[in-house]
């Protein structure tokens, strides 16, 4: 059967484990100056009243910054990025990251369109580099809709083309064609 409390034994209890120290932590509940029992969040509030220069996003980003240049020169860390580094696992995830986050696409589907135009450029024909990283998507600027794989001259022609700026550019090519 539990043991049966009164409250002066909880009051004793309580300033036992408080030490009779204002501002500490019982269990994760604070006291503040005043004696009032306060929440985490009351708690965290008055903190930051009382030690603002501790809470500002400058001061945050640079013990984010510390903290991280010392975790980087650990020597743990930095055969462990060597090895990442030298596997080509980085490069892969860099243009992993960019296909991703901008159109939705992985590296892997870019691979799959080469292969699937086999090596050609949709616009001229002509054979693209064999490093597939080296050869540009095309992609509809107004849908995001993903086309076919060109070169980067290609691509900017393609991109001229689409814009406002190709009738221009044509009135400016027959302007000077006579000279």
């Amino acid at each position: 059967m539990p043991r049966q409390w009164t409250p002066e034994q909880k009051e004793a209890q309580r300033q036992r484990m408080l030490g009779n120290r204002r501002g500490e932590y019982l269990r994760g509940i604070a006291k503040n100056p005043t004696g009032v029992v306060l929440s985490k969040a009351d708690s965290n509030r008055l903190s930051r009243q009382r030690h603002p220069d501790k809470y500002t996003a400058d001061a945050r980003r640079e013990s984010r910054k510390a903290s991280d240049t010392a975790y980087r020169e650990k020597p743990e860390y930095q055969e462990s990025r060597k090895k990442y580094v030298g596997s080509g696992k980085k490069a892969i995830a860099d243009k992993d990251f960019h296909l991703r986050h901008a159109y939705g696409k992985t590296f892997q589907d870019k691979v799959d369109q080469y292969n699937k135009q086999e090596g050609e450029c949709d616009v001229c024909h002509k054979p693209l580099p064999e490093e597939v990283s080296k050869c540009n998507w095309d992609h509809n600027h107004t849908t995001g809709k993903m086309r076919s794989i060109v070169h980067l001259r290609c691509n900017l022609v393609v991109g001229v083309v689409e814009s406002d700026l190709h009738d221009l550019a044509v009135a400016y090519v027959k302007r000077y064609s006579n000279e």
